[in-house]
């Protein structure tokens, strides 16, 4: 019988979140070696004795876990070892979800590596370059397109300076004749080459094309198709249009421009492949300049990684809420059973009190806290409630979510109770302030009640700054609450304009 997850790993910390999967710290019981494992939610499609990923009609998110799994082990068959991609090490099949454990990777990512720097030179880029082209080379040759390449996917495995750089994340990779037309999705709009917003099919070229984009940020700080909307982006995309006017760019050595412009060519048969980006003289070679590329450059690099890291947290925190975190499921559940404050009060202490680490629990763990607040009624549904804010499918679920979750059972349940709940809850230091990041997930844990339509079209770095008033980069609970009539003020604002 297959061993489960836990009988061969310590299971740690969260390392990072996705829109539906975890990743964890993790420990191999058998010699201490340090992992990351990353958990892929079936979100209720598997069934005990189905098969595990066989044996049911496939979906879109089914087709997305089983795909990486596949990838994953065409990586470790045709290209791992690699310095250049992530390995995996092991998978685990359970009722829930799939555990891919993988190597760990500490050194951070990509970009957030640069920032650290404070400076960096052509010469650096031309390393980074080289490293992503090299493990592009081998994936291309085992037939695996990524289709999602882009600076979150590019970790470093340790701080060190001499650090190899991994490719990793292949949910949305591409194998002929293997991954599921289902699957048939790109990444980021930022690096997502014109052929694939045609569908014209994938190709290694897309990959080369998202190099290109992320080149293009490394010389210049900011990325080459800009547009006020999605559609105009994407017009831009689909005909190649870009500038090199900003005046940084006169100090851009011509053969970093030239490999730049030839990865960004619209027809993909006509960018290089990534063999021939590793023996391009400026990518081999000593032509890259080793002087530090011009300060402005890297000072709207350093607002380009905060942007981009602060939408990836908003991101996840939203994709959560929408499908996992519905209120009124629970409320479905409950029926016209209601709280009172107190008891909510009871919730959060007794959560606390039976966790074992204070901000997560399992079903055993949340079942004590039911029975000891003597809401026996709850007892019975214990398993589908938690089913609700378990949104990964990993056997644990949040304070803070629960908490707020259950703000919309409180017998007042007023606005202002709710927000200011939520907001005390992600206020981890009781300083009365939250930052960037705290403030997405606090939106992510508002009952859905308080939340657009289509979240998704929100733009939360305006709304960060339309929120801290006084411009002190943390917002305060008054700001947020004055603000918050997210009726007006932020839903009607950032909602997308009506046709």
């Amino acid at each position: 019988m297959r061993r489960a997850l836990g009988e061969d790993y310590h299971v740690g910390p969260v390392l990072g979140t996705g829109g539906f999967a975890v990743v964890r710290m993790g420990m191999r019981r058998e010699d201490n070696l340090q992992v990351a494992i990353k958990t892929l939610p079936k979100c209720g499609y598997g069934r005990p004795g189905d098969g595990g990923l066989e044996g049911f009609k496939m979906s879109q998110a089914e087709a997305l876990v089983k795909n990486e799994v596949l990838v994953m082990m065409r990586i470790v068959d045709m290209v791992s070892p690699h310095p250049n991609v992530i390995h995996l090490i092991d998978v685990y099949d359970d009722e829930y979800a799939v555990h891919l454990v993988l190597e760990l990777c500490k050194g951070g990512e990509l970009f957030d590596r640069i920032v650290q720097q404070r400076r960096y030179s052509e010469r650096d880029a031309a390393g980074v370059v080289r490293q992503i082209a090299a493990g592009l080379a081998a994936l291309h040759h085992a037939q695996v397109v990524h289709r999602d390449m882009k600076p979150e996917n590019c970790l470093f495995v340790h701080p060190h300076a001499d650090s190899p750089l991994k490719i990793m994340d292949f949910g949305l990779s591409f194998i002929h004749n293997v991954t599921n037309p289902v699957v048939g999705i790109f990444g980021s709009i930022d690096y997502v080459a014109p052929e694939q917003l045609n569908f014209s099919g994938a190709m290694p070229a897309n990959d080369m094309w998202s190099l290109g984009v992320i080149l293009f940020i490394l010389l210049c700080g900011y990325p080459p198709f800009r547009a006020k909307t999605s559609r105009e982006k994407q017009m831009r995309i689909l005909t190649g249009v870009y500038t090199m006017d900003e005046v940084s760019w006169r100090g851009i050595s011509v053969e970093a421009k030239e490999l730049m412009n030839r990865l960004l060519t619209v027809d993909p048969s006509a960018r290089p492949s990534a063999s021939e980006v590793l023996s391009h003289p400026w990518v081999s070679g000593d032509t890259a300049s080793r002087e530090l590329i011009h300060e402005d450059v890297f000072m709207r690099f350093q607002a380009f990684n905060a942007r981009r890291k602060f939408r990836a947290t908003v991101y996840a925190s939203i994709v959560r809420t929408k499908f996992q975190l519905r209120t009124k499921y629970l409320k479905e559940l409950i029926g016209d059973r209601v709280l009172t404050e107190s008891e909510l009060e009871d919730l959060r202490v007794n959560f606390i009190h039976y966790s074992s680490n204070g901000q997560t629990a399992t079903l055993e763990e949340f079942q004590k806290v039911l029975c000891s607040m003597k809401l026996q009624g709850f007892v019975p549904l214990a398993p589908r409630i938690f089913k609700l804010f378990d949104y990964n499918h990993d056997g644990w679920i949040d304070l803070r979510e629960v908490v707020c979750g259950f703000t919309s059972l409180l017998r007042t349940a007023h606005e202002e109770d709710k927000i200011r709940l939520c907001f005390k809850m992600y206020d981890n230091d009781d300083s009365g302030y939250i930052s960037k990041d705290e403030l997405a997930l606090v939106l992510g844990a508002l009952p859905e009640d308080y939340l657009p339509t289509d979240i998704s079209t929100l733009q939360m770095d305006e709304i960060f700054e339309h929120i801290d008033t006084d411009s002190d980069g943390r917002i305060s609970y008054q700001e947020f609450r004055n603000a918050i009539s997210l009726q007006d003020v932020i839903m009607t604002h950032f909602r997308a304009p009506e046709s």
